[in-house]
């Protein structure tokens, strides 16, 4: 009962976000925002070392959502938060395997390159933090490659990974790229996906062992 009213609650904190999206209510926004992750952090029990680390990426996210909406000269202090929620999922997916997989990491290095060369002549100052925030989200991609094998669940976690890789790029593209149609509405629907896959993935495992 009690995941399934913390899962409807997120579900409808996500419906509130966007109705205050929708009408630029900036309160409503700011109050439904952190909710759903909220809810992933009380359902998952930190008890090992992979959802330790996953519960870090939650709490960090958590904090870069709310200095990502509170205003726009918040940016680089949200950035640096989700770049540490990165690092802590790249140390979870490192602890279940360090096999090199050299086709991810080469599609992914290029993907890379490409958006960074697409990006650049409107990064002005924040080229530096840009480039490693990119390298930072690529390396968590790949680790998550690297781990599908661990069990059956491990596969959710790159699902999510390819996802927040996704949300994070529309956000880079209509911030210093060009204004995207719906940006907004798309890079939440991508980032809770994301962050809901990479959950599941040691929530899963964890009802497992149980």
């Amino acid at each position: 009962m009690k995941t399934k009213s913390l899962v409807t609650f997120g579900i409808l904190s996500m419906v509130v976000f966007f109705i205050g999206l929708y009408t630029d209510n900036y309160m409503l926004r700011m109050i439904a925002k952190p909710f759903p992750v909220l809810a992933m952090l009380v359902l998952l029990k930190p008890v090992d070392y992979y959802s330790k680390f996953v519960f870090g990426g939650l709490i960090f996210s958590v904090t870069g959502d709310m200095l990502l909406e509170y205003e726009p000269s918040m940016f680089v202090y949200g950035l640096i938060a989700f770049l540490l929620a990165h690092v802590a999922y790249i140390a979870a997916f490192l602890k279940r395997s360090k096999k090199i997989v050299l086709i991810p990491l080469i599609f992914l290095m290029g993907y890379g390159m490409v958006v960074y060369w697409l990006l650049y002549p409107g990064l002005g100052n924040m080229a530096h933090p840009v480039l490693i925030y990119i390298i930072v989200i690529l390396t968590m991609c790949w680790r998550a490659f690297a781990q599908t094998d661990f069990n059956k669940y491990a596969v959710y976690a790159l699902a999510g990974a390819l996802l927040f890789v996704v949300s994070d790029s529309l956000i880079a593209f209509n911030k210093f790229y060009v204004e995207l149609e719906f940006a907004r509405y798309l890079i939440m629907l991508t980032y809770w996906a994301a962050q809901s896959l990479i959950f599941y993935s040691a929530y899963a495992t964890q009802k497992k062992l149980a």
